[in-house]
């Protein structure tokens, strides 16, 4: 993995991501999902899809709209921490309603889109989860 640019932490709280080259085998990551799926909690990206809360609002709902709090409290990460969906708690009988899989979400949430899984990446809702893990 190489650093285009580095984050912005203010304190403990992740303001925006780095961006990173990032090479790997298809176990890890897929190119062509990777580069092609809906980027999530993304006002605006010239080359890809993207989709965010304050789309379809009206005038200043980009401001009026959440923002995703992601944490790093030592070696463990926080991801979208207002999230109502607990993705770190197993739930073996969840049928979620976009027919994701609890691992599916997982990549979503954490990654902003899927990176290896090939499947419609749409009008999906990840914006409810939130995860708690190591580093």
């Amino acid at each position: 993995m190489r650093y285009t640019w580095p984050c912005l932490m203010l304190g403990d709280m992740v303001f925006s991501r780095a961006g990173v080259r990032v090479r790997g085998g298809s176990e890890s990551v897929r190119k062509d999902v990777a580069e092609a799926s809906t980027l999530y909690w993304a006002y605006w990206r010239k080359s890809r899809p993207h989709a965010d809360l304050s789309h379809g609002w009206g005038s200043n709902s980009q401001w009026r709209t959440s923002f995703r709090r992601d944490y790093r409290v030592g070696q463990v990460l926080y991801y979208n921490v207002d999230g109502e969906h607990d993705l770190g708690v197993p739930e073996p009988t969840a049928e979620y309603d976009d027919g994701l899989t609890r691992e599916e979400r997982v990549e979503l949430l954490t990654h902003r889109c899927f990176i290896t899984t090939a499947k419609q990446h749409d009008d999906l809702y990840p914006y409810d989860d939130r995860l708690e893990t190591e580093a």
